[in-house]
């Protein structure tokens, strides 16, 4: 279970996915505060915050998860970032973790199991 004073940024231009992921992350234990896209995210994530971890969708208006995890580590920041993908384009995938991200998760079925256990890790390699 997460740490209740975990705070999680969650980034996803679809509703029923910020509600549904949230929920879980929630149930887990984790602090969510949700942005609709990586300009919101951007907004969110400057100052200090408290966010210990960022979910974002790759596939997003305005500023798109590539973009966001470039700006973020453009200004120093080192939270670790978790990529979603509906489509799971590896070249795109391995194009964001070379730009910064953490790991990514494919939304899929597993999507439940998959995202908590991706988490839990990128959360303690954070520590160390």
């Amino acid at each position: 279970m997460g740490d209740e004073n975990t705070k999680i940024l969650l980034v996803d231009d679809d509703g029923f996915v910020r509600e549904m992921l949230g929920m879980i992350l929630e149930a887990h234990g984790y602090e969510v505060v949700t942005a609709e896209d990586g300009t919101e995210a951007l907004s969110k994530l400057a100052g200090d915050n408290g966010f210990k971890l960022v979910v974002s969708d790759m596939n997003m208006p305005k500023t798109n998860g590539l973009e966001l995890v470039r700006e973020v580590r453009k200004n120093g920041n080192t939270v670790p970032i978790i990529i979603l993908s509906a489509f799971g384009e590896r070249d795109i995938l391995d194009e964001a973790m070379t730009c910064g991200a953490t790991d990514y998760v494919v939304k899929d079925e597993k999507i439940q199991d998959k995202i908590i256990e991706v988490i839990t890790k990128a959360l303690k390699q954070a520590v160390t």
